[in-house]
């Protein structure tokens, strides 16, 4: 399972919202089928102290201060005894930087007659 980070603004001098998108396993870890019907969802831990747990869907988007972003996602899925099965996590990383600041105003702007 892939995940993925992109970072898109919001408004200057706030955090970054960071959009993490992945794909959904297919199979188990002894190679049978995992129908989608048996995923139950996702827990994501960040480095930032976003915790999310039972995320429905392959993507989500949380609010992020400029920093190295680490994050861990695991799939939950149905056992054959209908207990939750944990996946080992998949992880990303990514360097949210911080929106550029307008520069500042022009200094000895003058106008005369020539």
């Amino acid at each position: 399972m892939a995940l993925l980070a992109s970072v898109f603004g919001i408004s200057q001098g706030s955090d970054r919202q960071v959009e993490l998108t992945w794909d959904a396993p297919t199979e188990r870890i002894d190679g049978t089928p995992l129908p989608a019907s048996e995923i139950v969802g996702y827990d994501l831990e960040c480095n930032n102290g976003e915790s999310q747990s039972g995320i429905t869907g392959t993507s989500i988007t949380i609010s992020v201060a400029p920093s190295l972003l680490e994050c861990s996602l695991v799939t939950l899925a149905t056992g054959d005894n209908g207990e939750v099965l944990r996946s080992e996590p998949a992880t990303a990383s990514l360097v949210v930087v911080p929106f550029l600041a307008a520069p500042v105003k022009a200094n000895n702007f003058e106008m005369r007659t020539l």
